[in-house]
């Protein structure tokens, strides 16, 4: 268990005022997301300031090695010294790197205006360490170019904890590394908690300031399911990473929660074809859209699930007006032709020599297409979503 690291009364003060600029910073950042790319570089990076201060000239300077190896040992730690790389950079170097941060994901933000409706949130990542460029990192005028702007533990620490990582989940692995090295840094949680704060009201949205003064916890921006909002909370990406490993063990033996899934589309990556989409009902009685992996529906057929199509719907491929029947209500006219396992594949198990499956054309919507595909691998929170809706 790892020992407190209690600072003396007039660091103590310090570090209180630091960590609540921290908070600030973070708060700014996450309201930054909705203005503009700038907005948010010029957040994100000025809490880089406030994490280098609480490193260097608090904990650091009271109490030496004891820090050192406990910053080196967690995790949490090493991403506080890879957030130092940053801030090095963004003082000394004399370009300004734009590409800093990189849109990862956008959400919508309902804004119930009568002249907006929504506006996007982008989920902004670090950008990964091989792209940011010689004369940010590289000191200017070093005819070696090996000298970084930091020391070698802030570059381990970019690339071990803010590489490619989104923004917020490396801000709030900072707070929680501080408050867990003292615990009188920790404070109440806001009044009422934080969700009054936040107002959305003719096209706009309005703030409260001053709830760096609490227990920071991030108001909903139309957040994802998964999304981190508080630093007590587990990194969310890690969590995510765990949850992959977890879903790919479930789909390897569970199969969808609804009756059955019809076909309609084929999913390509370029010109390799890699799965296939369609519509299955879901318990509110709405067609629920679905996208699988051509080797997981394979799986799904092996272990007893039912993928069909009904021919006679590709010829009305206009998804607002398509023929959509489930099993156990399909009408007697319409013919249906089951999906079976072959191989490693799947192949339409028809008599007339047709094949159905090649004959299926790529969606351009939402939630059909390669691109929702690749969404749902990404977080498989909404990926078992989808598995489950249909169940009855």
């Amino acid at each position: 268990m790892n020992q407190a690291m209690r600072l003396p009364a007039e660091s103590l003060r310090k570090a209180q005022l630091s960590l609540r600029a921290l908070k600030r910073a973070v708060l700014e950042y996450w309201f930054a997301t909705v203005e503009d790319p700038d907005s948010a570089l010029l957040a994100a990076t000025r809490a880089c300031w406030e994490v280098n201060v609480l490193d260097e000239a608090v904990f650091e300077a009271v109490h030496g090695e004891a820090y050192r190896r406990r910053r080196e040992g967690q995790f949490e730690g090493r991403t506080v010294m890879g957030l130092e790389l940053i801030r090095n950079c963004e003082t000394h170097a004399p370009i300004a790197f734009e590409s800093l941060l990189v849109v990862d994901q956008a959400v919508g933000v309902p804004l119930s205006g009568e002249r907006v409706s929504a506006i996007m949130r982008p989920i902004y990542a670090w950008a990964f360490f091989g792209d940011l460029p010689a004369d940010y990192i590289k000191i200017t005028g070093d005819t070696t170019a090996k000298r970084v702007r930091a020391r070698k533990e802030a570059v381990h620490g970019y690339r071990a904890g803010v590489s490619g990582r989104h923004v917020i989940e490396t801000l709030l692995d900072a707070i929680a590394f501080f408050e867990g090295l003292d615990d009188r840094l920790l404070v109440g949680a806001a009044p009422g908690g934080t969700a009054r704060f936040l107002r959305v009201a003719d096209g706009q949205i309005f703030r409260t300031f001053g709830l760096e003064r609490f227990a920071l916890e991030l108001p909903d921006l139309a957040c994802r399911p998964q999304e981190r909002r508080r630093p007590e909370q587990p990194a969310a990406d890690r969590y995510l990473q765990a949850a992959r490993k977890d879903v790919a063990k479930k789909s390897k033996k569970l199969v969808p929660a609804a009756e059955a899934r019809q076909v309609f589309h084929k999913i390509m990556n370029g010109s390799k074809e890699v799965g296939y989409s369609g519509y299955t009902l879901a318990r509110s009685g709405y067609r629920a859209p679905w996208v699988e992996r051509t080797a997981q529906i394979h799986r799904d057929i092996e272990n007893g699930y039912r993928y069909y199509i009904i021919p006679s719907s590709l010829d009305k491929i206009d998804e607002t007006m398509i023929e959509f029947e489930t099993a156990g209500q399909l009408s007697d006219e319409l013919l249906t032709v089951e999906l079976r396992a072959k191989g490693r594949g799947v192949v339409a198990d028809v008599g007339c020599g047709k094949d159905l499956l090649n004959e299926l054309k790529e969606s351009s919507v939402a939630g059909l297409n390669h691109e929702w595909l690749e969404v749902l691998e990404k977080y498989p929170d909404l990926y078992l979503n989808m598995r489950r809706d249909g169940e009855r």
